[in-house]
């Protein structure tokens, strides 16, 4: 938290406001951050434990200023991030969401990999099926916005744990004008045990059907966005049932919520449904051989077994 406090006060552009929403902390970090005696912070205090979804709906409250953008407490921006984004606006005055290329960092801020190349101006056609494809990285950290969308829009939406709230925010915003992208890497996004990782089995699927419908009422947007969701969809579907039953592999049986690869496939047929898709996800023989392992208390013991081991993922 302190490295992105400080990565945001040194920044080159210095005319900002930096909101900061203490969720009950106990643990002394609000002190540290009074003590800094910036003016610029301003701090909304809670006075019980907030979930994270009745944390971050409390930004809606906030008096900001013109513009916005949005950070977890360890992601990182660069010096002159206010700064660029302050000319990539003057020059894309019409564009209705903000964004540059980054990093992507583990725990201890090393740089993973940069994030996927994007052109300089993507249509909610083009970004929302970069979503689908997965050519693109989406995170919720670095977009720039104009604090009257964020409002207008209803803030972040409420899906359990946030999961897959960042994604309707950013297609809503897009939606309204158009993505403009820099080409400079401007900020560090952070990888590592998150409310993702943590969230159980049944909230991310709860979540992830939440998105689906999503997608469904996205469909009358224009002809040619549900042409794009309907040709990109499938490939969509196979890409999150593979990863959701992997990750029901690697999680011992007492800790899934009752969940099987089996069931975890049959919720995604029925997505794929609700969006006139229809999908054999055993087809893929990633999802065939995770299906065949969980089906066998021994083969599910051998694997997790491996994976102690040898804890790289075995397909890509």
């Amino acid at each position: 938290m302190k490295e992105c406090v400080a990565s945001i006060l040194a920044q080159t552009h210095t005319d900002f406001t930096l909101h900061i929403l203490d969720n009950n902390s106990k643990d002394g970090s609000l002190n540290s951050i009074i003590d800094l005696n910036d003016s610029r912070i301003e701090i909304l205090k809670s006075d019980k434990s907030l979930t994270i979804e009745e944390n971050w709906s409390r930004i809606l409250s906030l008096k900001k200023n013109e513009f916005m953008v949005l950070t977890g407490h360890d992601d990182l921006f660069y010096p002159d991030y206010l700064e660029k984004f302050n000319q990539l606006i003057e020059v894309n005055n019409g564009a209705s969401l903000y964004l540059s290329h980054f990093n992507i960092i583990d725990s201890n801020g090393s740089i993973s990999r940069r994030s996927h190349l994007m052109p300089n101006r993507l249509t909610v056609e083009g970004f929302t099926e970069a979503i689908l494809m997965g050519d693109i990285d989406i995170v919720g950290t670095g977009y720039m916005m104009r604090s009257k969308d964020y409002d207008a829009c209803g803030g972040i939406p409420i899906y359990p744990n946030l999961l897959y709230s960042d994604y309707v925010l950013w297609i809503r915003l897009v939606s309204k004008k158009y993505l403009a992208v820099l080409d400079d890497c401007l900020f560090a996004f952070r990888v590592h045990n998150s409310t993702t990782t943590k969230s159980s089995d049944k909230v991310m699927l709860t979540s992830f059907s939440k998105f689906v419908c999503f997608l469904s009422e996205l469909r009358s947007f224009s002809p040619l966005l549900n042409n794009v969701i309907t040709e990109n969809a499938s490939y969509f579907f196979y890409r999150q049932c593979k990863g959701m039953s992997h990750r029901l592999l690697r999680t011992e049986l007492v800790n899934r919520d009752n969940l099987r690869v089996k069931s975890v496939v049959d919720i995604f047929i029925s997505n794929a449904k609700t969006l006139d898709v229809y999908i054999n996800p055993y087809r893929k023989i990633e999802i065939l051989l995770a299906y065949i392992i969980d089906s066998n208390s021994i083969t599910r013991w051998l694997f997790l077994g491996l994976k102690r081991v040898y804890p790289r993922p075995l397909f890509k």
